[in-house]
């Protein structure tokens, strides 16, 4: 398989764009900036570079295979969940542990202060050095929920393999 340009049809009459097949309307073809590939039947935009979307072309026609014999990755989709999914299922899974509501409630709300702080949004997002950048900003600004900061970049660092094969 090869990348390929998409050609888009314009129609223009008196310099105005018309709908296809008006009578005296001149057609102007133009390709796209990117590149796209197909991959399962599926057209995909690559990239601009062509030696860039023939290496993703190959990546994503991998990929493809991989998964379609069973060997994908099983984690995938629970890497892209956003984070607040998986805080909710945090918060039932302490609930349902038998915690008591205030500790949920003080767990919760020093996870969130801290994915909003380093504006995470998914597990991909999820960075030590961001962490500790984000945690020396706010040292000297009553971090009394938070504490000692060795404690929790070591807490951090476990908790990056959530979601990926162990």
């Amino acid at each position: 398989m090869k990348p390929f340009k998409k050609q888009t049809v314009i129609w223009r009459l008196d310099g105005k764009r018309v709908p296809a097949g008006t009578p005296g309307a001149e057609n102007e073809v133009h390709e796209s900036h990117k590149w796209y590939g197909s991959v399962g039947r599926k057209h995909v935009p690559l990239c601009a570079d062509y030696q860039g979307g023939v290496r993703m072309l190959r990546k994503l026609s991998s990929d493809a295979e991989l998964k379609r014999v069973g060997l994908g990755d099983p984690h995938e989709d629970s890497k892209a969940m956003p984070l607040t999914k998986h805080l909710d299922d945090f918060e039932a899974h302490l609930t349902a542990k038998g915690n008591t509501p205030e500790h949920v409630a003080a767990t919760m709300r020093r996870i969130r202060v801290v994915i909003s702080g380093c504006d995470w949004r998914t597990l991909k997002d999820l960075d030590v050095t961001k962490f500790e950048v984000w945690l020396n900003s706010k040292r000297g600004r009553s971090p009394e929920w938070l504490p000692a900061s060795r404690a929790n970049t070591r807490r951090l660092k476990q908790r990056r393999s959530w979601g990926t094969a162990r």
